[in-house]
């Protein structure tokens, strides 16, 4: 007669599952490989911008808005649009100085003070008697090619640096440590006029509205509308990338699909794309 016996059962022996996308592999962490060079030229375009910003920082004081500069550049583009070139008078370079001191002393921009003072005030207590007298104002800029450029391309300011009836100029240099809230500024001021023999004094001319300029602007000669269309393709870029990439979000967070992006190089080109309309059109300075 047989005796059965029965066998104690093994351990069972649980073995610790993990999905396939859960698991840190080098193949996974692969997906995320295009994310690097985008974040790395979005890091690029913030240090070049913080650069362009705020250049003496970290260069140095490399402004070259001198008096003679700015007589120079202002006379190159008198030539080009066949005007006489304007020479520089002390009286007016007094007159340009004290209104760019005042406005760094009491911070302010505008062609007229805050006790209600028109410019013309500055121009008659150097003891200059004129017939015709206009003012441009800037700060922001770092050379007098691109303050030059600026007042080039506002209409109000182009009449006053070319105008026919001006025969002198005076240039006043200013620096703040904060200028009217926007940091470490060169604050500039042109006076053009010419001499009266009478002791009558006509109406002036000013801008009478602030205008900002881009950097695109202040290094090329370009319409106003170029900042649009450049703002226009940089916005289209950004969509783009948002859109081809949260739909490869959506299907990892809810379908825990491997996270993969076909085309990586073609994202990296709408980042760089955004990145360079950003920095052209980031507001370089500004002209009254």
């Amino acid at each position: 007669m047989a005796i059965a016996t029965k066998q104690k059962p093994k351990a069972a022996h649980h073995k610790k599952r993990t999905a396939a996308h859960h698991r840190q592999t080098k193949h996974y962490v692969k997906s995320y490989w295009p994310y690097l060079p985008m974040v790395a030229i979005i890091a690029a375009g913030i240090f070049v911008n913080s650069l362009l910003n705020h250049p003496s920082a970290v260069l140095g004081e490399q402004s070259n808005l001198s008096q003679y500069s700015l007589l120079e550049t202002t006379n190159e583009n008198r030539a080009a649009n066949e005007r006489t070139g304007l020479v520089l008078n002390t009286q007016l370079q007094q007159a340009a100085q004290a209104k760019a001191n005042d406005m760094v002393t009491k911070d302010y921009w505008a062609h007229t003070t805050p006790s209600g003072e028109q410019p013309w005030k500055f121009i008659t207590a150097a003891g200059y008697q004129y017939q015709a007298a206009g003012e441009n104002l800037a700060f922001g800029f770092d050379s007098a090619e691109s303050l030059a450029k600026a007042w080039m391309q506002s209409s109000e300011h182009r009449a006053n640096l070319l105008g026919s009836s001006y025969s002198q100029v005076g240039f006043g240099v200013a620096q703040s440590s904060d200028f009217v809230g926007h940091g470490n500024e060169t604050v500039v001021v042109a006076m053009y006029a010419t001499p009266s023999q009478s002791a009558v004094l006509p109406a002036s001319t000013i801008a009478p509205e602030p205008v900002s300029i881009t950097r695109m602007e202040a290094v090329a000669s370009v319409p106003a509308v170029s900042g649009l269309i450049v703002g226009v393709i940089g916005t289209l870029a950004v969509i783009a990338v948002l859109f081809r990439h949260s739909f490869a979000w959506r299907r990892m967070l809810n379908h825990g699909e491997m996270f993969v992006i076909q085309h990586p190089l073609l994202d990296i080109v709408f980042v760089t794309v955004a990145v360079v309309a950003v920095l052209l059109n980031q507001t370089t300075g500004f002209i009254r």
